[in-house]
Formats: C-alpha cells, sequence, structure tokens
C-alpha cells in the first residue's frame, strides 16, 4: 500500500505529474470563462496603459509643444470626428482666446485650434479609459471568482470520492489530523494556486506584455535601459522561490502534526480528564503549535525578502532610466521630448507595480505548491480494487463462501510485508451459525474483512456461490451483507434515521419491526419523541446497549443473507448482552451469521466454531468437541 505521509522526493514526480501543470489542468472544463477574465485582462491593461500613455500628448501636443504653434499644421474643422469638434468647441468658450506665451513665436489661430482639438483627443480618450476600465475590472474578476469557485467544488467532490474509495487499509495507515489538514488547509490552498494563475500571474504578465511594448513604442534606448534589472529579478525569484516551497511543505507536515494533536485531544477528552492530563496535553499541543509557528516564520522571512530585493532592484532601475532619460533629451539625442520622458516614465511606474505583484505571487505560488503536492498525493493513491467497474453483480447468497488456501498479506507502517492470514480452508454454509475465535491479533478481523470484499486475498481463492470474488461486484455483495461492530457508530440524528441507514427505501412500519426485533422499543418508548429522538453526536445521549441495539436493528432491516457481529458484546454488561444474545438466535434461519468474539460464553450454541491462532485456522468444531480437546480453545477458556 502507498504511504500517503511520505512526501514525493522531486526526482520521483514525474513531468505528468507536477503540481502546477496538474492544477491547471482543472482548469480545462471551464476554458469559456478563462477566455472572458483574458479579454477582459487585455481591456483592463490597456485602460492602464492609455491612462499612462496620455502624458505625452499632454505635455507635447498642448502643455508644451514641440512645435511653434504657429508651424503647426492648420486643421480643417470638417475633418474631426464629431465628438472630438463639439468638445474642441467647447474648448474654445471654456480656455482663454490667446495661448500664453510659451516662448514660442505669437501663436496662430491655427495652432489654437491645434492645441484645443489635442486636448479634446485626450478627454475622449480619458472618458473611454474611465468608462471601460471598471467594467473590465469586473468581468474580469466575477468571471475569475466563478472559475475558481467550481474548480474547488470539482476538488472536494474528487477528494470525498477518492476518501470512499480507498482501501481500509489505507486510512488505518493515516492519522485523521494530517488527513483533516490535507483537505481542509491543503485543498484550499490548491484553490489558493488557481488564484494566483488567473487574478496575480495572468493579469500580471498580461501587463507587462502590454507595458513592455508601449514602452518599446515610446523610446526603445529607454526600454533596454530599464530591463538591465531583469536577470537579476529573475534570479531572485527562482532562488527565493525553491526554499519558499522546500520550507512550506515542511511547514505543512507541522500543521497535519497540530491537526492530529487536537484530534487526539477531542476524541480523548474523558481518558485525559479521568487521569488529570490536561496539563500535559496542553504543554504537547504548545508544542507542536510552537513549531508550526517557527516553519511559518522561515516561509514569512524568505517571501518578504524576496520581494523586498526586487523593489529594490526596480527602484534602482527606474531611477537610472530618470537620469539617463533626461542627459539624453538635454544632448537631443534620439528624438526624445519631455513627453516621451514623462510618459515612459508614467508607464514604467504602471509596469513595476505588475512585477512587484509578479514576485510576490511567485513566492505565494511555491508556498501553496507544496501543499498542492500534498492534495494530489491522496488523489494519486491506488484505489480500492474492488472499485474497479466491470465485475459481475449479485442480487442474492444462495449457498455460502468458500476460503481455498486463502492468505492475506499487508504492510505495515514502514512498509514491510506482514502475514495476517495463512492457508484458509474454510466453507461457511447459508443457514448456519459460525463463531470466529482466538487472542487479539490472531485474524478474526482480516477474515471479516474478506467476506465484506473490504480487502482481497493476497494468495488462494475465495468464492462466492462458486464465483470467485474477483470477478464479483464489491458493491452488490455488501448489498447482501450486514455487520455490527463493537463500536456501534451512529449519525447525529435520530433513532428511526439511523436505523433507516440500513435501507433507506425503508417504510416505517418496517422500520419500527426492525427496531422491536432488536428490542429498541423496549428503551424509545420511555424516550420523549420516541423512535424520532436524536441521539446526539456518535450517539452520546444514548448508552451502549442502547446504540448496539440500534445498530442491530439497522442491520435487520437491511434484510441480509450474511449477517455479521464482530465483537458486538464485548463491551456490554451482562444484562444487556443477554438481551443482544436473545436477538442473534432469534435471527437463526435462512441466513448465515458469522459472530466474532473473545468471549467464549456467547459462541456456545454455534453450530461451528472456528480457532484462530498467528492468522491460521488451528481448531474447528462445536463447543462441546472443542472444551474436551487440549489446545487454544480450551486455554481460552480457561483464562
Amino acid at each position: 500500500m502507498e504511504r500517503l505521509d511520505r512526501e514525493p522526493r522531486p526526482e520521483e514526480t514525474p513531468p505528468e505529474a507536477r503540481p502546477l501543470l496538474r492544477i491547471l489542468r482543472l482548469l480545462k472544463p471551464y476554458l469559456g470563462l478563462i477566455v472572458v477574465v483574458v479579454l477582459c485582462t487585455l481591456a483592463f491593461s490597456a485602460g492602464r496603459y492609455g491612462r499612462a500613455y496620455l502624458m505625452k500628448p499632454l505635455l507635447d501636443r498642448v502643455l508644451v509643444p514641440v512645435e511653434a504653434p504657429s508651424k503647426a499644421p492648420p486643421v480643417e474643422a470638417g475633418s474631426l470626428d464629431p465628438l472630438v469638434e463639439r468638445i474642441s468647441q467647447a474648448l474654445s468658450r471654456i480656455l482663454p482666446d490667446s495661448l500664453p506665451d510659451r516662448g514660442t513665436p505669437e501663436a496662430s489661430p491655427a495652432a489654437e485650434r491645434e492645441v484645443r482639438r489635442s486636448l479634446a483627443q485626450i478627454l475622449v480618450a480619458a472618458i473611454l479609459i474611465v468608462l471601460i476600465t471598471p467594467l473590465a475590472l469586473f468581468g474580469r474578476v466575477v468571471s475569475a471568482e466563478y472559475a475558481l469557485g467550481r474548480v474547488h467544488l470539482d476538488v472536494q467532490q474528487k477528494l470525498a470520492r477518492k476518501l470512499l474509495a480507498l482501501p481500509l487499509s489505507a486510512h488505518a495507515q493515516r492519522r485523521r489530523g494530517d488527513l483533516l489538514a490535507r483537505l481542509q488547509v491543503d485543498a484550499e490552498s490548491l484553490r489558493e494556486v488557481l488564484k494566483l494563475v488567473l487574478q496575480e500571474f495572468g493579469v500580471s504578465l498580461i501587463m507587462i506584455a502590454i507595458g513592455l511594448s508601449t514602452l518599446i513604442y515610446i523610446s526603445l534606448p529607454l526600454t533596454l535601459i530599464s530591463t538591465v534589472a531583469a536577470p537579476l529579478i529573475a534570479g531572485v525569484l527562482l532562488g527565493f522561490g525553491r526554499r519558499i516551497r522546500r520550507r512550506a511543505a515542511r511547514r505543512q507536515v507541522r500543521i497535519g502534526e497540530v491537526f492530529s494533536r487536537l484530534v487526539g485531544i477531542l476524541s480523548g477528552m474523558k481518558v485525559i480528564k479521568a487521569y488529570g492530563a490536561e496539563a500535559t496535553e496542553q504543554k504537547a499541543f504548545q508544542r507542536e503549535a510552537t513549531r508550526v509557528f517557527r516553519a511559518d516564520m522561515r516561509v514569512v522571512q524568505d517571501r518578504v525578502l524576496s520581494r523586498a530585493t526586487v523593489e529594490m532592484l526596480n527602484s534602482a532601475a527606474g531611477f537610472l532610466m530618470l537620469a539617463l532619460g533626461a542627459l539624453l533629451v538635454l544632448q537631443g539625442r534620439y528624438a526624445l521630448t519631455p513627453g516621451d520622458v514623462a510618459a515612459f516614465a508614467t508607464v514604467l511606474a504602471t509596469t513595476y507595480r505588475p512585477i512587484k505583484n509578479l514576485a510576490k505571487g511567485y513566492s505565494q505560488l511555491m508556498e501553496h505548491l507544496a501543499s498542492a503536492q500534498r492534495t494530489f498525493a491522496i488523489l494519486d493513491a491506488k484505489e480500492d480494487p474492488t472499485h474497479e467497474s466491470g465485475r459481475r453483480p449479485i442480487h442474492e447468497i444462495r449457498e455460502g463462501l468458500t476460503f481455498e488456501d486463502v492468505g492475506l498479506v499487508y504492510e505495515d507502517d514502514q512498509g514491510r510485508p506482514q502475514s495476517a492470514l495463512k492457508n484458509i480452508q474454510l466453507n461457511l454454509k447459508r443457514g448456519e451459525v459460525v463463531a470466529l475465535v482466538g487472542r487479539s491479533g490472531a485474524g478474526k478481523t482480516s477474515l471479516v474483512d474478506l467476506i465484506l470484499s473490504l480487502e482481497q486475498p493476497s494468495s488462494g481463492r475465495l468464492t462466492l456461490d462458486g464465483h470467485d470474488f474477483v470477478a464479483l461486484d464489491a458493491a452488490s455483495i455488501r448489498s447482501r451483507m450486514a455487520v455490527v461492530t463493537q463500536d456501534a457508530f451512529l449519525f447525529d440524528t435520530s433513532i428511526a434515521e439511523n436505523i433507516r441507514y440500513g435501507r433507506p427505501s425503508a417504510s416505517e412500519s418496517q422500520i419500527r419491526e426492525a427496531a422491536r426485533a432488536a428490542h429498541v422499543d423496549e428503551f424509545s418508548k420511555d424516550l420523549p419523541d420516541g423512535l424520532d429522538t436524536a441521539v446526539g453526536e456518535l450517539g452520546v445521549r444514548l448508552s451502549g446497549g442502547q446504540r448496539q441495539r440500534i445498530a442491530i436493528a439497522r442491520a435487520l432491516l437491511r434484510q441480509p443473507d450474511v449477517l455479521i457481529f464482530d465483537e458486538a458484546t464485548s463491551a456490554l454488561d451482562p444484562l444487556t448482552e443477554r438481551i443482544v444474545q436473545e436477538a442473534i438466535q432469534a435471527l437463526r434461519g435462512d441466513r448465515l451469521i458469522v459472530i466474532v468474539s473473545h468471549r467464549l460464553g456467547s459462541v456456545r450454541d454455534a453450530d461451528r466454531i472456528v480457532v484462530l491462532e498467528q492468522g491460521q485456522i488451528v481448531q474447528i468444531g462445536h463447543h462441546d468437541t472443542l472444551i474436551e480437546e487440549a489446545g487454544t480453545y480450551r486455554s481460552l477458556a480457561a483464562s
């Protein structure tokens, strides 16, 4: 069984399984929304850079014309755009009749009209930018958030399906706290990765591309000067990104340990209080939480240092560009104008913001990718082979089950193979009561797991009515079986609903009949709401015996062909055990009943008793026969 808590090494991860590529593939069903996001981002970016670029015509054509107004070409009113013409005419009534002295020959009426036309064009562009930019921002954010929400919902559904499809051995190897951390914290990190890609990386890259194009359009020499820091910035991002990802992966492991500690505290609260261990648990939790804090601070330090370094490089490049730009204008080189330098500086400042966001987003991306990879570790885990499609369904168990030299091997926490069952030869017939007894670890639970098709034999052959289990549909097999375990699990709902779980389509009369057969009615009639009484979380409002009777009623309502009692009476008081035993005896008839117990008194009346020792069958027989033989059974009876 693959260990889910082992973090994969980089060299173990195939290219197609790299987290970022896999995360991006989750967006495939929503490509239409992604196209909307890109188009809105392009419109938004064009508006932002258009606003910055307006500095050039404002300076060169309105405030500080490059050419003397008298030399400006005449402009025919009829050639103006209607909107621009109307605005120009309005400006002629607002602006003074003659332009102020700008160090040029006296302005001619044609030059004045040219200035007003330029100002009108700038105003029209500004109005369009003011209208388009917020609409594009709204469309981008709403579309991106909808796509992110849908992907997050898809991932949650995949995780839920995966958890239900994993074999029991995988759940046994997992700490519940670490699993909760992966489902909550790590799955949310996957959403954050997509959010960074769509709303940080996507926007920033598009804005940088448009900004760079605008800068090149204004002045190629100034653009080359401004990009001297780009290689240094890329090196800083890559270097810190690797460190952040490694440290974030270690932090997520620490978070899983904190969740595990919390689950242990909540699960063992009664024992903790009984032994006065509150202070001990508090110190243990504080120790784990402190480790998370320290690991998180290492990530924060790297993230902030990365952003600060990028900020320093950006500022240095900006000041260098301003100094050289001013020098080039004074020298009259490259035909640069004050408007060029002003517009370039404004566009460059607008471009620095997405560069900073890209640096910030990259460090966060590396941080969240470490968490997302843990989510994929669950999604990639091997599923229970009994969930494979194409198997033959069954509708009834007519004869029984046969074990033909069956063996079962599993892996321990260190991945080493351990033998649970060896050379099992056993025939379980419908209509009989068979008991499985043995010391702890003898293999009783493993045998039950095989019967329920929760595990598959590692060797040998297990058949049902002559058909190999491997070829049969596990869900249909389990639909003909029911199990009552030692810890009767109840949902936080009413008694009736907990019984109905055995067969959701059952009628009220069938539920009442199952409750009567399991002696549930004997205590439910004294409750305020009868069978509609809420049992509380895990059935805390009921006694152990009452919970066990409800579990038996649930099993009976299923009307199974095979009924399994797995240590169902081991934690009950003698009176309640006797009631449960009477219920079991009443169920004898046309079904196979399997009783797993370490209390030999509860198996005296079984048709056959199967004695297991170290994963093997050592004795089979009736109580009276086995008690006379020297062997494990008599040893168990004497202990």
